[in-house]
């Protein structure tokens, strides 16, 4: 069957690694690879199964605040492992989280160009700003209007383990132990990202580079409990971002897609982790 990427970097010459480090030339793109979905689910009956659970999962009536038990315009994440999507992934690298993306319908004719242009990173505060997340997207053009697929940190730094290492070692003429001057190498690998929309399911990923986990972490620096709303807020903004969050909930985005912007639409995914762990 056809390999996982056209051409595809993880080739027997560089083992599916490479430098990765910010000082290095970028990294081959990630050409993802384009099946219907009857051939993908042929040749993958775990990505087949877990269509049918994203669809159950999508058909059910929503509770919660501001929802009504509303069936909602959902897009599901889930985190598998890599060896569970055999044949589809090549066998270069078993060990390791793979994700797929469950998307709506008009996604479809932009799968492929979004997915090979790999995952941005950003903060977004709730609405009535007292938090701050940070978040990895995808963004796909739909006739005008940018829907964003927006995933939680904590996920995204649980796809890319054990798909990068850094080692260290002492530059020339320094002592052993001086970390200050010692030479960093950073070795990347891809990420395996699958998508499916319609009908069909683009296969491919994105490499963890310095640039990519570095990036993640300096975002981090100003969410989470780093995130202090009161010094960059005046208090009228603060109790005008609280009446809005009474109005349209503190989570409008969250499991449906919402209105950022008029011609910017949203959405943070429910998540399945349907990884193996051993006991």
């Amino acid at each position: 069957m056809t390999d996982l990427l056209n051409p595809n970097p993880l080739t027997a010459q560089n083992n599916g690694i490479c430098p990765g480090s910010i000082d290095d030339d970028p990294p081959p793109p990630v050409t993802p690879l384009i099946l219907t979905r009857a051939a993908a689910y042929r040749q993958c009956q775990t990505l087949k199964a877990l269509h049918a659970v994203a669809v159950a999962r999508n058909t059910e009536a929503y509770e919660g605040p501001h929802f009504e038990g509303q069936q909602l315009d959902r897009v599901t994440c889930v985190l598998v492992d890599r060896s569970t999507l055999d044949p589809l992934l090549p066998a270069v690298k078993p060990a390791g989280a793979a994700l797929v993306l469950f998307l709506t319908p008009e996604m479809e004719p932009s799968l492929g160009t979004t997915l090979a242009q790999g995952p941005g990173c950003m903060n977004h505060t709730t609405t009535d700003l007292l938090h701050n997340f940070t978040f990895h997207y995808w963004d796909f053009d739909m006739a005008g209007i940018r829907k964003s697929v927006w995933l939680w940190d904590k996920m995204m730094s649980d796809l890319t383990d054990g798909y990068y290492a850094c080692s260290c070692e002492p530059a020339d003429g320094q002592a052993p132990d001086n970390e200050y001057e010692s030479h960093c190498t950073w070795k990347a690998e891809v990420v395996p990202v699958v998508m499916v929309s319609g009908e069909t399911v683009a296969v491919g990923g994105f490499w963890a580079t310095e640039v990519q986990i570095f990036g993640s972490q300096a975002a981090t620096s100003s969410s989470g409990p780093n995130w202090k709303p009161y010094r960059i807020f005046e208090d009228d903004e603060m109790e005008a971002a609280a009446l809005e969050a009474q109005r349209i909930g503190n989570y409008p985005w969250y499991l449906q897609f919402h209105e950022l912007e008029p011609d910017w639409h949203v959405t943070v995914p429910g998540t399945l982790d349907c990884r193996c762990r051993a006991s």
